[in-house]
Parts: structure tokens; sequence; C-alpha cells
């Protein structure tokens, strides 16, 4: 029998805030899923290539909605993942050109698997296509591209042997984990030279695999773009608004989008995208207490008795929420009771939960941020300040879901920020 102790450490090894969740007997269904929805939408007609962009703030939960979308979608869809973490690609880098051809290397995977004479020419083709005037070989060869791109495959039941363990190559003279880019940052319209024919590249791609596959629908799903730090506006204009590469990609299109999507009024609805926003839990402690449960259930502890429902939702309450901020107090709740040799955590671990997070959000706050959080928490709309992006995407800000038969977002303050600067209420 497994020791309670075993049992702790197991559960701390899990709970990882920065891990998406690919369980999916660990998922939790919220009420307005938006990977139902999107999948919903794409099998009532799968001719259509439609451009999907999951919103919302860091830690809400569209990374495992793209999982669980690349599940959904798998038994009808040829699906193939990108995710830019483990391909090594630092997202505040990227460009819409170096996304497609992210896409067209992973179309390659399924039909290299069918076909390996044809997807190592059209890879040639490909890479000429992307380097420009660069060297092509500074690419490296099919293999490596493969080996190199990071993917969640195995969410949907299987991983490509070539995309098991991420590879390093050395690119104009930078060494990168992953799959090799060449790190330019420059804008390349659809209607140029080089657009035009990385799309048609990649179309002769599509066209490929759908022969390969009894012209089954494409689908790419694309993670990791919302690390982007301060230059997340700049960027994901450049990438989504100032070029239709993506936009045009001759396949169905899914991407987590960077948090600016929800502070910064944008223009991508005019270029083919649809904005799903992926809310967290902000009014369904229920599911929160569901989904804190399941894990402890999974290493074999009881939450009634490891962590009595009251501690429970004292750690819910404390997250605005937002799934990763419950995780992180769950992860620091855990580790203090295991150091300290106790089978149940009590109230002391979860506050030492609730004070680790609250003092990383309280960290750096200034004046005037109190006064717009305050103000922000007032009014429920976002002033118009340059600071507010930054409030948002580091979880100080909370975007809730309109209410009902209204249609604005409305935002208010995180409850641990609160706590730590907002007047005692009477």
């Amino acid at each position: 029998m497994i020791k309670v102790s075993d049992q702790l450490k197991q559960l701390h090894t899990r709970l990882d805030p920065e891990r998406p969740l690919d369980r999916p007997d660990l998922y939790v269904e919220g009420p307005d899923s938006p990977s139902a929805r999107i999948a919903g939408e794409i099998l009532y007609n799968t001719a259509r290539r439609s451009k999907y962009l999951l919103v919302g703030a860091r830690g809400v939960g569209k990374s495992t909605e793209l999982r669980r979308l690349a599940q959904r979608l798998a038994p009808s869809f040829c699906v193939e993942t990108v995710d830019l973490d483990a391909a090594g690609i630092t997202a505040s880098s990227v460009t819409a050109f170096d996304l497609l051809y992210l896409c067209g290397v992973a179309l390659l995977r399924p039909l290299r698997q069918a076909d390996a004479k044809r997807a190592a020419a059209l890879f040639t083709r490909l890479r000429a296509a992307y380097a420009r005037e660069a060297p092509a070989s500074d690419l490296g060869t099919l293999s490596q591209a493969l080996e190199g791109l990071g993917s969640f495959a195995g969410t949907v039941g299987e991983v490509a042997a070539d995309s098991i363990a991420p590879g390093i190559g050395k690119v104009l003279g930078a060494t990168v984990k992953g799959i090799r880019l060449l790190t330019r940052g420059d804008l390349v319209p659809e209607s140029s030279p080089a657009g035009h024919r990385l799309l048609l590249t990649c179309a002769e791609i599509a066209q490929a695999l759908r022969e390969r596959r009894d012209a089954a629908p494409l689908c790419v799903l694309i993670d990791g773009l919302e690390k982007m730090n301060g230059e997340a506006n700049d960027r994901f204009r450049q990438v989504f608004e100032y070029t239709r590469l993506l936009a045009d990609a001759p396949f169905t299109l899914i991407i987590a989008a960077p948090p600016s999507t929800l502070t910064v009024v944008d223009s991508v609805l005019n270029l083919g995208y649809q904005l799903v926003t992926v809310w967290g839990f902000p009014h369904a402690p229920a599911l929160l207490d569901r989904m804190a449960c399941l894990r402890f259930e999974d290493v074999g502890l009881n939450p009634e008795v490891t962590l009595p429902p009251p501690l429970r939702q004292l750690a819910i309450e404390a997250s605005g929420g937002l799934p990763r901020h419950l995780i992180q107090i769950l992860e620091r709740a855990v580790l203090s009771a295991g150091q300290a040799g106790r089978a149940a955590l009590n109230a002391t671990d979860v506050d030492g939960g609730i004070l680790t997070l609250g003092r990383r959000l309280a960290q750096a706050v200034g004046e005037r941020h109190v006064a717009l959080l305050l103000k922000v928490d007032a009014t429920g709309r976002l002033p118009t300040d340059e600071l507010v992006p930054s409030l948002f995407a580091s979880g100080r800000i909370l975007a809730l879901p309109p209410e009902a038969h209204t249609l604005a977002t409305r935002y208010c303050a995180h409850p641990l920020i609160k706590r730590a600067f907002f007047p005692p209420t009477p």
C-alpha cells in the first residue's frame, strides 16, 4: 500500500501550474465550454477553413481547452499541433511568417508517415519558401524539423516518433532548443512574393495530405503565444492584423492568443478570425472544487479527509476563479503538509499557499496601480491607461463574462489584491 507521504509527493509533482492539463479524465468542463462550442461549429461544416483565437487571461485554461479541442476533433479531422514552449520558441519574437512555416512542418508529420518521399520533396519547397534569401540548409532536414517541433499530439491518443524529443539546432549563429527558425522579425504581407510563395507551398502540403487521408479536413492548433511580454499588443497586431498569412492558411486553425486581446481594441473580426473567450470559473466554485478533488483522487487520496471542504473553499475564493491560481495555492499547501509529515492539510497550509500567491500579486504594485485597480473595481471597466494591460496580464485584474442580456465584459480586481490594498469593508 502506498504511503500517504508518497501520495502527497506525487500530488505535489502533478500540481504544476505551468503545465497544461493533458489528461481527459481530469478535465472539468465549464458552463460555457469553449472547446465544445468551437468543435460543434467546426464539425457542423467541415468544409470551412475557420480561424479561431482563444482569448483570455493567463491561467484561465486556454491551453487546456486547446488540448480538449484536439481530442474532440480527432475522430473527424486530421489534427496536428504546435507547442511553442516545447519547441523552444520565444513567443515575443515569433511572426506570422514563422507560424505559417511551423504549421507546414506540422502537417508534414502525418504526410511523412503515409508518403515519406513526397513529404521530403515538399519540405524542400517549404524551407526554401521560408528561408527566402538565406541558405535553406540552415533549417536542417525534415527529420530534424519534426524532431524539434513542439507538439501536444499525445493528447489525441498518439505521439509521432519524430516529435518525442526536442532537437538542438544552430541558426545564424544562435543556438536554440527545438526547431530551427530564422529570427528576422519582419512583417511579411500575404500579397508579397514571399508570403504568396509560403501560402502556396502550405496549400500543396495540405492537398497532398488530403489525398492521403481520404479528403479528411485538416486542423492545426497552436499553443504558447500567451507568454508574450510587454510588447504583446504590438506583436499581436503584427501577427494577426497587419498580415493575412494565418487568416488565409489553407486549413482550419485554432490559436491560444495572448492576454492583450481582452485589454486592447483590435480589428481581427474584420480579418476572418473568430474570437472565443475562456473565462475560467469566476462564478462556478463547485466546478473548481471538483477540479481540486479530481487531482487528490488521482493519487489515491480522499479529498474529504486530506483537504476538507471548508479549506478547499478558502483556496477557491482566493483564486479569483483562475484555475492556475488555485493550482498554485494547492501546490504550496501540499508542500507545506508534506514537509511537516502530516497526512492531511490544515488551515496553516492553505493560508500559506494563499499568502504566497497574494504576496506575488502585491509585489511592485505602486500608488498609481492601486488607483487604477480601485477604479476598475468600482466601474467594472478598464481605464485607458498604459499600465492596465500589464495589470491584467499578470492576473491582478480579472475579466468576468457579461451578465445576462448584456454585451460588455466586466472587470474587477483580484480578491487578493483587494485584501492587500483596498480599504476594509465596514
